[in-house]
C-alpha cells in the first residue's frame, strides 16, 4: 500500500538509521486508526514510530510495502489491510508482525485469538509492544488473554455510551452524523466542556434549487435524470463544487431534514419522524407528497416483490468503500452514494454479474488433462493445510511428556501410554489425504462452470464469496480478485493451463481478470 507523506518520512528515517540489514528477519507492521484514538496516542505516526523503534532493537527489517494501515473498526475481521497482512503472512514472506498496542490488532477477543493462533502455528510471531508476553508459558498466555478481554470490554463500553449519547442527542432534535449540503452549521457558542454548539440554517442558494427541483418532480413528468440535466445546464453545483447528479437528487428529496424533521431508523424495522430543533425550508406536506410520488413511480415496490440477491454486493471500490446495491438493480460505492469523497458512477448489477460470471467460468474451466494437476495441487494443499498446526502441537506435547519422564515427573507406564496415544494422533494427522476427497475436489472443479450458469442469485452469491475473499471494482468493472487459500489450487491450474493468463496464483492469492 502507498504510505501517507508523514508515514513515508517516518519510514525513510528508520531505513536511513538501519542502513545495511543483511541477515535481519523480515517483518511487517500493522496499524489501525480512528479519530478518537488519535488523541490517546494511537495516531498512525505514533504507531509507526513505536513499532519501527522496536523493529530496530530486535533486528527486524520492515519494507515500506509491509506497513499496513486500516481505517476500520477493530471489531471487524474484513478489514482490507488486515486481510492483506494475513495473506502476506500465509505466504511465508514474513517472520514477525509488530503492533503498538493489542487493541490495534483487534477489539474482539475471538478474532484476536483466532488469527494470532493461526499465524503462530505458521511460525509467524505476533508481538504487541504493550504486551511482550512469552505465550509459550501458561502465565504469558493467560496475560495475553486478559489484555484481549480488556480491549473488547473497552470497545463495548465506548459503543454503549456513544449509543446513549446519540439517542439523547436525537431526542433533543439534533441531527446525527453528517449534515446535508442543503443546510449550513454555524457555531454560536461553546458548551461548559468546550464542545461547539451549532445552529443549523438552510443553505441560502441550494435550498432554493431543491425547492424548484421538488416542484418539477411533483409534476410527474420529470425524473431524477431530468433534474440532473437541468441542474447541469444551469451550472448548479454543491458548496464543495460537485455536480447535482441523479443520485444526489434521489437522496436529497428523500431527506426529512428539508422539512424540519429527523428520520429515526430502528434496527428492527420501521421509520419515524421526530421534529427537529431547527426549521426546514420545505413544507411538511410537500415532503410527504414527494415520498408518495416516489412510491408511485418506483418500478418495483420492495414490499410486494421479493428482495433480489446481489452476488457481488460487498465488493470494494477503488476508494476502499463497499459496493452495495441500490434502486433499479444498480450497484454503487457506498462512499459515492453518500458523497463522501468518491465520484465512481453506479453500474448495472446485471451487466457486472454477467461480466464476473463470464470471467469466473473461464477462469475455472479445466481441460481433461488438467485433472491430474488439480489432484496434485489439492493433495499438496491438504497436506499443508490446517492439520499442520495440529501436528506441530502434538510434537510439542510429545516433547513435553518426554522431558517430564526424563526428569522423573512421570511414571514409565503413564509415559508410554501417553506417548503411544500422541503418536497415534500424529500419525492420523500426517497420513496422506484420502483419494476419495481428492477425486471429489477434482469433480467439483470440472462441474464448476455449469453450476454457476444454472445457479440462482442466492446460490451465485454463496459461490462468489466462497471462491473470492475480496473483489475490487473500478469504473464499472471488476479489476482485482483475491482468492482464499483453500480454493487457490483451482485458480492455479486455470492459470497454468492458459484460461486465465493474467492471474497470479502466488502466496498473495490475488488474481486479475
Amino acid at each position: 500500500m502507498t504510505l501517507r507523506p508523514e508515514l513515508t518520512h517516518v519510514w525513510e528515517t528508520y531505513a536511513a538509521a538501519v542502513g545495511e540489514h543483511e541477515g535481519w528477519a523480515v517483518g511487517a507492521v500493522y496499524m489501525r486508526e480512528s479519530k478518537r484514538e488519535q488523541v490517546e496516542g494511537f495516531s498512525p505516526t505514533a504507531q509507526l514510530k513505536g513499532t519501527l523503534e522496536e523493529a530496530t532493537r530486535r533486528r527486524i527489517w520492515i519494507p515500506a510495502e509491509h506497513v499496513f494501515l486500516d481505517l476500520m473498526s477493530g471489531r471487524r475481521e474484513d478489514r482490507v489491510a488486515f486481510q492483506d497482512l494475513l495473506a502476506l503472512a500465509r505466504g511465508g514472506k514474513i517472520a514477525t508482525v509488530l503492533v503498538l498496542h493489542t487493541s490495534r490488532w483487534a477489539r474482539n477477543a475471538m478474532i484476536s485469538r483466532r488469527y494470532k493462533d493461526e499465524l503462530r502455528a505458521r511460525g509467524v510471531t505476533v508481538l504487541a509492544l504493550n504486551a511482550p508476553f512469552d505465550v509459550e508459558r501458561p502465565e504469558g498466555k493467560f496475560a495475553e488473554r486478559l489484555m484481549e478481554a480488556a480491549d473488547e470490554f473497552a470497545s463495548d463500553t465506548i459503543g454503549f455510551w456513544v449509543g446513549v449519547g446519540l439517542r439523547e442527542k436525537h431526542e433533543r432534535g439534533l441531527p446525527l452524523g453528517r449534515v446535508p449540503e442543503t443546510f449550513i452549521a454555524v457555531q454560536t457558542a461553546t458548551s461548559a466542556k468546550g464542545s461547539p454548539i451549532y445552529e443549523y440554517k438552510p443553505h441560502p442558494e441550494l435550498s432554493a434549487i431543491v425547492l424548484e427541483g421538488a416542484r418539477r418532480y411533483l409534476t410527474g413528468d420529470v425524473g431524477f435524470g431530468e433534474l440532473a440535466r437541468w441542474a447541469s445546464r444551469e451550472g448548479y453545483r454543491t458548496p464543495r463544487g460537485r455536480a447535482l447528479t441523479d443520485e444526489w437528487w434521489r437522496n436529497v428529496l428523500a431527506n426529512p431534514m428539508n422539512a424540519g424533521y429527523l428520520g429515526y431508523r430502528r434496527k428492527r424495522g420501521g421509520t419515524e419522524l421526530r421534529r427537529a430543533s431547527f426549521d426546514g425550508f420545505m413544507p411538511l406536506e410537500t415532503y410527504q407528497e414527494l415520498q408518495a410520488m416516489r412510491r408511485r413511480r418506483t418500478r418495483t415496490n420492495g414490499h410486494d416483490v421479493a428482495t433480489r440477491a446481489y452476488p457481488l454486493s460487498g465488493a470494494h471500490c477503488r476508494c476502499g468503500g463497499k459496493v452495495t446495491s441500490m434502486s433499479k438493480q444498480r450497484m454503487r460505492c457506498r462512499n459515492a452514494q453518500q458523497h463522501a469523497g468518491c465520484e465512481q458512477p453506479s453500474v448495472s448489477a446485471l451487466e457486472l454479474e454477467r461480466e464476473f460470471g463470464t470471467w469466473l467460468t473461464k477462469a475455472t474451466t479445466l481441460r481433461d488433462h488438467d485433472r491430474a494437476r488439480v489432484a496434485k495441487l489439492v493433495r499438496a494443499q491438504m497436506l499443508r493445510g490446517a492439520d499442520a498446526g495440529k501436528a506441530a502441537r502434538l510434537r510439542v506435547a510429545i516433547k513435553r511428556i518426554t522431558d517430564a519422564f526424563t526428569w522423573g515427573a512421570l511414571e514409565e507406564d503413564d509415559y508410554r501410554a501417553q506417548l503411544a496415544d500422541l503418536r497415534a494422533q500424529l500419525g492420523r494427522v500426517e497420513q496422506l489425504p484420502e483419494e476419495r476427497r481428492i477425486l471429489e475436489a477434482t469433480q467439483m472443479a470440472m462441474d464448476f462452470a455449469s453450476t454457476w450458469s444454472e445457479a440462482s442469485p442466492e446460490v451465485q452469491r454463496r459461490i462468489t464469496w466462497t471462491v473470492c475473499s475480496r473483489i475490487l471494482i473500478d469504473r464499472g468493472t471488476f479489476t482485482e480478485v483475491d482468492v482464499p487459500e483453500k480454493v487457490a489450487p483451482l485458480f492455479a491450474v486455470a492459470a497454468f493451463s492458459g484460461s486465465m493468463p493474467r492471474s497470479r496464483p502466488d502466496s498473495n492469492r490475488r488474481s486479475r481478470p
